[in-house]
């Protein structure tokens, strides 16, 4: 027991001086199919969104980045866009109303803010978090996206890759141009869930209890 306990501290230490990561994707990296809206929609000026990872996908992680990945050119920079994580035991968004959440007020933590870059088909918009999130095992992720350009009329769209179907009930959301409302947009719909490639902290892979 002795031994096996040094051996986890000297990988651990081992490991602690440098930060290791890896990918891990929900949804297909094959896939094909695409949409506008979700994560974000960057036809209207505002959009938000809310996806669900669930704890048997995003468990026992400790994430360091998440991606979203387009198919199509994107020629525009967006300001203020920002990205909220929250813990959750749900199963599916049915028992969420479907209107906008203040993330703050609904218990999420904002994990990255900043501004959504110009892209080339097939690249990923990787948002790095500010501080690295523990996701233990038994729960699952809400990732909350807001998207406040107020510049996105009138532009082509990105199209993201989907992860799946919208019957899975795994993500809603909403967009509108009203600057006056701004976020706060009402009467969202359910969405495709958007292919999501997270960065995950091999450290989290340690365990010697």
């Amino acid at each position: 027991m002795k031994r096996i306990i040094l051996l986890c501290s000297f990988f651990a230490l081992l490991i602690a001086g440098h930060t290791q990561n890896y990918y891990h994707y929900v949804g297909d990296i094959n896939t094909t199919t695409t949409a506008n809206d979700a994560p974000m929609n960057t036809y209207y000026n505002y959009s938000w969104t809310r996806t669900l990872y669930l704890a048997s996908e995003v468990g026992n992680k400790t994430i360091t980045s998440i991606a979203y990945r387009c198919q199509n050119d994107f020629d525009d920079t967006y300001a203020n866009q920002s990205c909220y994580f929250k813990l959750v035991t749900l199963t599916d968004l049915i028992t969420d109303d479907r209107d906008y959440h203040d993330p703050i007020s609904d218990g999420a933590t904002l994990v990255w803010s900043g501004s959504l870059p110009s892209l080339q088909a097939g690249d990923w918009f990787e948002m790095i978090l500010a501080t690295p999130f523990d996701v233990p095992t038994g729960y699952g992720l809400l990732v909350y996206y807001n998207q406040a350009s107020n510049i996105g009329s009138g532009w082509t769209p990105i199209k993201w890759y989907q992860a799946n179907d919208y019957t899975d009930n795994l993500a809603v959301g909403a967009y509108a141009d009203d600057a006056a409302a701004g976020l706060d947009i009402e009467d969202g719909d359910y969405k495709a869930r958007p292919l999501t490639r997270f960065g995950v902290d091999t450290n989290s892979w340690i365990d010697c209890h």
